[in-house]
């Protein structure tokens, strides 16, 4: 079996679990909560890389993307109050070039999140994670490909209807790592509406009923990846940094097919992309990346 193929496998497994489950009205809640184990797959159409040293003559260079995500959590220790949670991520993203002198390139994302969240009282709660993991083409790993995300955040909860929140994160999802701010506020004004205005991440979500909601969202579309010299000319073996940046922005519907079981469409477009392709000695790529238009799909399994 193929590398392909045992990740596109990843993608079917909940979909045999729901067979099992039935379908029974859940609250609110309960649906806008992370998932225990969820599988997701992202398609970007081919567009247009604006500048590129390294362009077959008489063609023009474009990329497509294809990424693959699956990802699960478990609990560690759960107390009346105090709880710790792990699990793994596994992201996998493939980036298929044409008219440009570029082998296509796999790069992998391998993560195993620890999160802790610690009640102070009724209105504030802490929340820290920390997620270890390797980003790379897999090619050949070192300890180059090892890096690690965080995030620091503290909740205040006004009332059933309103939630701030406030704190830092370490992470690679603008292209390069760097520290950013988290902060905003979650309000549900009733049972049918969720407003996140949260950097970086904000959303609407509006449910039509228990089983169906709607949803408009904007979020960073980034990573970096310790990869091997991807030329299919002039290849010699070295090791270079490929940074991806962009902004996806779109909607989509999510429905309840059984009781634990939810499925997810949205559509939109990926703008203000950037690649980048070097490492101390050279540039291979370093290009804006015309905007292009994209749909994502998954299920997700809650208890």
């Amino acid at each position: 079996m193929n590398r392909k193929t045992g990740l596109l496998i990843l993608l079917l497994l909940p979909i045999l679990f729901s067979a099992t489950m039935s379908y029974a009205e859940e609250p609110l809640i309960k649906r806008i909560s992370k998932p225990d184990f969820w599988t997701q797959y992202t398609y970007e159409a081919q567009a247009g890389i604006e500048d590129s040293g390294y362009t077959t003559p008489g063609e023009n260079p474009m990329v497509t993307l294809q990424q693959l995500q699956t990802g699960f959590v478990f609990p560690i220790y759960m107390g009346k109050a105090f709880r710790i949670m792990s699990g793994a991520n596994v992201n996998w993203h493939y980036f298929d070039f044409s008219g440009v002198e570029l082998d296509n390139i796999n790069t992998f994302d391998l993560s195993i999140p620890i999160n802790c969240m610690i009640p102070i009282n009724e209105q504030w709660m802490i929340m820290a994670l920390v997620a270890p993991g390797i980003h790379s083409d897999l090619k050949r790993v070192d300890y180059k490909d090892f890096k690690s995300a965080f995030l620091l955040l503290a909740n205040y909860t006004y009332s059933e209807h309103l939630q701030t929140s406030m704190g830092v994160a370490y992470s690679r999802i603008f292209g390069k790592d760097t520290f950013f701010p988290a902060a905003g506020l979650t309000w549900m004004p009733d049972d049918t509406w969720t407003i996140r205005l949260m950097f970086p991440k904000p959303g609407i979500t509006y449910s039509l009923n228990e089983r169906l909601r709607f949803s408009l969202g904007v979020e960073p579309a980034g990573g970096e990846w310790n990869i091997r010299d991807p030329r299919t000319i002039n290849n010699d073996d070295d090791e270079y940094t490929f940074e991806f940046k962009g902004w996806r922005m779109g909607a989509g519907a999510e429905y309840d097919i059984t009781r634990n079981v939810s499925a997810f469409l949205d559509a939109g477009f990926t703008i203000n992309r950037k690649y980048i392709i070097e490492n101390d000695d050279e540039t291979i790529l370093n290009s804006d990346v015309k905007d292009t238009p994209g749909f994502r799909l998954g299920v997700q399994l809650h208890r």
